[in-house]
C-alpha cells in the first residue's frame, strides 16, 4: 500500500470522473464553435409591436460569422462572433449600423436577443434556422 492508501484511490477516481464530466460538458460549446450556425435563418423583428421578417444566411469559421442580410430596412453584409451561446452579429443599412445581441439555445436552432438600428430604435428579435440548413 502507498502512503495515501485506499482513500487516496478513491480520490483519485473522483478526480478522474470530474475531469470526465467536464469534458462531456465542454461539447456542446465545442459544436457552436464547429460551424453549428452556418446556414440560412428565418429572422422576426419586432419594434414597438410592428413586426417584420428578414433572412439572414450565415458562415462560421471557428468564432468568426459572415453572411448576407435580406430584411425590411435593405440587404447587408453581416460579421460577427459566437462566443459560447453568444452571438453577436453588425450590419449597416440605410447608412446607419445595426447591432443584434443574442443567445444562441441549446439546440443550436433558435437565437433570440435585442438589436439596436443605429440609435434611432431598437427592438427584440427570433432567428430560427431553416430545416435542412448547414
Amino acid at each position: 500500500m502507498n502512503e495515501i492508501g485506499a482513500p487516496g484511490c478513491y480520490y483519485l477516481a473522483m478526480r478522474m470522473r470530474l475531469r470526465f464530466t467536464l469534458l462531456l460538458l465542454s461539447f456542446p460549446m465545442a459544436a457552436y464553435a464547429a460551424g453549428a450556425l452556418a446556414g440560412n435563418w428565418t429572422v422576426k423583428l419586432d419594434y414597438q409591436g410592428q413586426g417584420g421578417t428578414a433572412t439572414l444566411e450565415l458562415k462560421q469559421d471557428g468564432q468568426k460569422l459572415t453572411g448576407d442580410f435580406s430584411g425590411p430596412s435593405g440587404e447587408a453584409d453581416v460579421t460577427g462572433t459566437i462566443n459560447g451561446r453568444d452571438v453577436e452579429l453588425q450590419l449597416k443599412t440605410l447608412d446607419r449600423l445595426t447591432f443584434y445581441h443574442g443567445r444562441l439555445n441549446s439546440d443550436g436552432t433558435k437565437i433570440d436577443g435585442t438589436y439596436d438600428f443605429g440609435g434611432q430604435r431598437a427592438g427584440t428579435f427570433e432567428a430560427t434556422k431553416d430545416t435542412g440548413s448547414h
